[in-house]
């Protein structure tokens, strides 16, 4: 806890502590404490310092000290860098307890207490506040990370398969957690930092560089850095129209985080379509150990509720098909507008860089440096002393460009990894919506312990919506179970008559 220029606990329980001697003894009546409030500290520590306990909670410091012996206060405490501390009354037995005593007991904070005062000299407001807003951050970008836990939390209830999982649980927590670093000046400090003529102040061109963006000369990227140009796309080009323009930068951010909304969205859809019937079929079948009796009630209910509704769900099943339709458009639509982003550079961006590998290494340009340009320039124009219009070239230093181009390229290769397995998966679902022994096949791979006739003539009995149904229900339920629903079910579609369609 102790800083430079700032004392320690330690030191200030020590003044207190020649304050307290420098008094008047008198013989303390049991019981009798007097409450130091501190201030806030960030640990809990227990220190002893003759007949005083001092407890250091997350809140608040206290110090239990005897009180006088006609119940008054001991005046001020000596101040300590800036802060003003006194001794309040003691507490009330009867308050709400808040902290610990040290014989155990719980001793409540007096309601008199007096708030420190505010540090008094500016150096001193300004350390306390530099360290305050760092800790914000730091517990702000923590809060963050651990509320995305949640989404890579395994449900209980399965109502999807794990390529359609990717898109709403992965791909989301690492849009959000990318969008959290490109905002933080613990990982990449200043977004812009420009050098130029001492006319112009630093704060003054900086946000206009940034917000108006910077500019590279692609005809300067093939010349050689240290002779011709100090930087690659750097040169003394004048004519404007050589010069291409980076807008992006400062939407990065905006964009990592709508992309991650785009990719929840059919989760969102398909959970409100679906409507919890899956969990609601389950009533606890995939627990095993349960009373037989209940078990045989839950079973005639799951097999009653599948044959009275026979042939009724295959708007069910074409609201997930939907989804995961949209998750493919999301996937490739995104693809392109991050080409769109880029000025036309996303979608080769992955195959550039695989080139720029095998490439010489005295004759090749890295493609992230010419999409992810680390050092730019920047035109800056103001009136002169004599009214004219002056222009200040300046060169501007990009270190956020040094964290995109590695966000991007992982980007490219993930969202090609998804796009593929996500194609794949629609074409299965053409192939078993027009193949009834496909989906047999299907059960049978999945669930080998249910007898392939059994599969036959619940597959041939039902349509697509049914088996997709049930497919869902032998994920959720216990497989000897489901074995038992599908067998009853077989049953009674052979024994019973079948209505009219």
């Amino acid at each position: 806890m102790a800083q430079t220029g700032k004392p320690s606990v330690l030191n200030f329980i020590r003044h207190a502590n020649e304050a307290q001697n420098s008094k008047p003894k008198h013989s303390p009546a049991l019981g009798d404490q007097t409450t130091l409030t501190l201030g806030k500290k960030a640990h809990k520590e227990k220190v002893l310092f003759g007949s005083r306990v001092v407890y250091l909670e997350l809140e608040t410091v206290y110090i239990f000290a005897p009180t006088t012996s006609d119940g008054g206060r001991e005046g001020e405490l000596p101040r300590v860098d800036g802060f003003a501390a006194k001794l309040v009354d003691p507490p009330s037995p009867s308050l709400s307890p808040s902290c610990s005593s040290p014989t155990g007991t719980i001793v409540g904070q007096s309601p008199d207490t007096r708030p420190l005062r505010p540090p008094r000299t500016r150096r001193a407001r300004e350390r306390l506040g530099s360290d305050s807003s760092d800790t914000t951050t730091s517990y702000g970008m923590l809060d963050v990370l651990r509320s995305l836990k949640s989404l890579l939390k395994i449900s209980r209830v399965h109502i999807d398969n794990n390529v359609f999982r990717l898109h709403y649980t992965v791909t989301v927590i690492l849009l959000i957690a990318f969008c959290i670093i490109v905002t933080t000046k613990q990982f990449v400090g200043e977004p812009i930092e420009c050098i130029h003529s001492s006319e112009v102040p630093e704060s003054v061109i900086n946000t206009f560089c940034w917000i108006h963006t910077t500019y590279t000369v692609p005809s300067a990227y093939g010349k050689e850095v240290g002779k011709d140009v100090p930087h690659p796309g750097i040169d003394s080009t004048q004519d404007a129209s050589q010069f291409r323009y980076h807008r992006y930068y400062q939407w990065v951010c905006f964009t990592l985080f709508f992309q991650a909304a785009l990719f929840y969205t059919p989760r969102w859809l398909w959970r409100m379509w679906e409507g919890g019937k899956i969990k609601a079929l389950m009533m606890d079948l995939d627990i095993a150990l349960c009373a037989e009796a209940e078990k045989k009630a839950k079973k005639k209910m799951l097999v009653d509720y599948l044959m009275s509704s026979l042939r009724q769900h295959d708007w069910y099943a074409a609201r997930y098909f939907l989804c995961e339709a949209m998750a493919f458009a999301n996937v490739v639509g995104q693809m392109f507008l991050m080409n769109r982003f880029f000025d036309g550079e996303f979608l080769s961006y992955g195959i550039e860089v695989i080139r720029y590998s095998e490439r010489d290494q005295e004759t090749r340009t890295d493609p992230m440096i010419r999409i992810f340009p680390r050092v730019t320039k920047c035109r800056f124009y103001k009136y002169g002393s004599s009214g004219n219009v002056e222009l200040h070239d300046a060169l501007c230093v990009l270190p956020l460009n040094v964290i995109n181009e590695k966000i991007f390229i992982f980007l490219w290769f993930w969202f090609i990894i998804l796009s593929v397995l996500t194609g794949l998966v629609l074409v299965f679902r053409v192939v078993i919506t027009a193949c009834p022994l496909v989906r047999v096949y299907l059960l049978n791979m999945r669930f080998r312990i249910v007898h392939l006739d059994t599969l036959h003539t619940v597959v041939r009995r039902g349509s697509i919506g049914d088996w997709f149904l049930v497919y869902m229900l032998g994920q959720n339920i216990d497989t000897m179970i489901f074995k038992e629903v599908l067998a009853e079910m077989a049953k009674r579609m052979t024994t019973e008559p079948k209505e009219a369609a």
